[in-house]
């Protein structure tokens, strides 16, 4: 795809890997508008293993669903597989063994053989082949077992006396306490041993994908239109890798204590991932999973980095743990170890809730994601779009939608301004502010030509900056000089070209200038020095001479223009200032964010752009 590899040829401009979602519009809600209902599935909560539609859990530990919407349940603590029917009706398929003097365990063991007769020791992970075969991830005996449709257990890969890692024939494989277990649409079955993410594929040979999370125990796949995108849970908390990707393209997502390292994003300004214990994959850039510092259900959309709390209360740590038994709309839903977890049928969610003795259901959630068309020729254009509407198209590089939720991107605090204006909300319209990723002089072009023909948008702003120019002028090596006085000659040209075209259709059109994090202040980009992560042009002086250059290219095509750099070093001068950049992170700051929504917002009730022809 042309566009991603043109974006990813800028990453390391930026120091980030533009991994591009995409949006359509967007609600205030946020990325994610999610308000699960909480209620219990199966379960009394007394301890114990009894069948039935009263049936009894010891400690549920893995969920799945068969293609008959029958859900599979690894009883951990009871050492059984269990099944719920689709009249709720329990019925143990496998395992067996009496309760301890605790009355709260079974002791493990390891026998193949028929139903009640095989026996397991710590059942984790579980997973439903095409044909109805129930693979489990027998973590204590460091194997993978398999129940046919008779109840014959058999040892599918592994052997329970000679734990480790080795690959190749699936009978002579090695596992070490395999966890986490998921079957893609080939029928390439992934698990999660300690060791790494093993694949054993239909024909039982066994491979490691290689430099998957680090020692991982959860695993889940999105097997859609563009290939298996693998979600791993691990020592050091979340990461997503991509079909076709290699791990240098891995979004890697930091578990809370542990430091984030060169290959590890953040979440957003939200609290690091937590706990996360098993995972299920919603879509290819989202995946849900149950958190065990806090006994909540949350979502992590792995191209922002934003979670969303599905069920149970976020703390800051376990000293606040507020778990428990309750069912109900998400916030009020309480939970305690929750465990495995699987997507429904409906769409929604089932938890394995381990310490109540349980399962529970998540109805199905709305999900809002106001990124969703980034790579779309033309964003935010519906079937049936609002005449009511005042569309802005915010165009620009990544600094229009990396490392933020709506609520605090530029574009959703810019609508919510409009709409707040007197003046504006004078002409009985509502703002729609769309995000457009345009990195350079060709796309910027490309994109005003199809605005001047559709005349969809009253307004296009342009958020510009030094890596417009690399985009436009980089050579081979991906470095730009940008100190040739021909791309600030062409970047003229094309501000003056651009805004003639928009405003002979009445479509308005105001340009964002901003610095990036070297020509402002040492301290904004210090992470890039230490990490050697950052490439000529840029040093760690302040880069102003390169600043003035691109100001004065825009000035001379004499289009509106909100120059960021004043209030930006007023703020930085501040004796108490807060950060404009990620100091690991090139890109804007909450903070900054707000800044250029304000400095916008000021800048457009000055011109009253709404007040020009309206739209044809």
């Amino acid at each position: 795809m042309a566009f991603r590899d043109s974006a990813r040829s800028v990453a390391a401009a930026f120091g980030a890997a533009l991994l591009l979602a995409a949006p359509a519009g967007a609600a205030d809600e946020g990325a994610f508008r999610a308000v699960a209902v909480v209620s219990t599935l199966s379960g009394t909560g007394e301890a114990g293993f009894a069948d039935g539609k009263d049936a009894a859990f010891l400690m549920p530990t893995g969920v799945a669903y068969d293609s008959d919407g029958r859900l599979y349940v690894s009883d951990g603590a009871a050492q059984r597989i269990r099944r719920v029917e689709l009249d709720g009706t329990v019925r143990t398929i496998a395992g067996g063994g009496a309760l301890d003097a605790s009355g709260l365990w079974v002791r493990g063991g390891y026998a193949d053989g028929r139903g009640t007769a095989a026996r397991f020791d710590r059942p984790a992970g579980i997973a439903v082949g095409a044909d109805g075969t129930v693979y489990v991830a027998d973590t204590l005996n460091h194997c993978v077992r398999a129940i046919d449709a008779a109840g014959e257990v058999t040892t599918y890969a592994g052997s329970p006396s000679a734990p480790g890692h080795a690959d190749g024939p699936r009978a002579s494989a090695r596992f070490e306490e395999p966890t986490g277990l998921a079957l893609d649409r080939a029928g390439n079955l992934y698990v999660a041993d300690y060791s790494g993410i093993r694949v054993i594929d239909p024909a039982g040979t066994v491979t490691t994908l290689p430099a998957l999370a680090d020692r991982p125990y959860a695993v889940a796949v999105y097997d859609g239109p563009r290939g298996v995108t693998v979600f791993a849970g691990g020592l050091h908390g979340i990461v997503a890798r991509e079909p076709g990707h290699p791990p240098s393209d891995d979004r890697a997502f930091p578990r809370d204590g542990i430091g984030e390292g060169e290959r590890a994003h953040d979440t957003s300004a939200e609290e690091p991932v937590g706990e996360p214990a098993f995972l299920a994959a919603v879509d290819e850039n989202t995946v849900a999973y149950t958190e065990l510092r806090t006994d909540t259900v949350r979502e992590l959309e792995v191209i922002s980095g934003q979670t969303a709390l599905l069920a149970g209360v976020r703390t800051e740590s376990s000293s606040g743990d507020t778990g428990g038994y309750a069912d109900g709309p998400g916030p009020g839903a309480r939970f305690f170890a929750p465990l495995g977890i699987a997507r429904a049928p409906d769409g929604g969610l089932v938890v394995a809730d381990g310490g109540n003795r349980r399962i529970r259901r998540l109805s199905p959630v709305d999900r809002v994601d106001p990124w969703g068309a980034l790579e779309a020729a033309f964003p935010g254009v519906e079937e049936h779009p609002d005449p009511r509407e005042y569309r802005v198209a915010y165009v620009g590089n990544s600094y229009v939608y990396f490392v933020t939720d709506w609520p605090t991107s530029i574009e959703g605090l810019l609508q919510r301004k409009l709409d707040d204006d007197p003046a504006f909300a004078a002409t009985g319209k509502h703002a729609k502010v769309v995000p457009v990723v345009k990195l350079a002089d060709a796309e910027i072009r490309g994109f005003a030509a199809m605005c001047e023909q559709t005349r969809f948008y009253d307004l296009v702003v342009l958020n510009l900056n030094l890596g417009n120019v690399i985009a436009t002028f980089e050579n081979e090596h991906r470095a730009a000089d940008l100190r040739s006085p021909a791309w600030a000659a062409e970047l003229t040209a094309t501000l003056r070209d651009v805004e003639r075209g928009l405003r002979a259709q009445h479509i308005g059109f105001v340009v964002v200038v901003h610095p990036v994090p070297v020509a402002l202040a040492p301290a904004e980009a210090a992470w890039y020095p230490i990490a050697k992560a950052f490439a000529a042009p840029y040093a760690m002086e302040p880069d102003v001479d390169d600043m003035r250059t691109l100001e004065d290219a825009v000035a001379r095509a004499g289009v509106p223009t909100v120059d960021m750099l004043p209030a930006f070093r007023a703020a930085e001068r501040a004796a108490n200032h807060v950060p404009l950049f990620g100091t690991a992170d090139y890109h804007f700051t909450a903070y900054a964010r707000a800044l250029v929504a304000d400095e916008l917002a000021a800048r457009l009730h000055a011109l009253a752009p709404w007040s020009v022809s309206p739209r044809p």
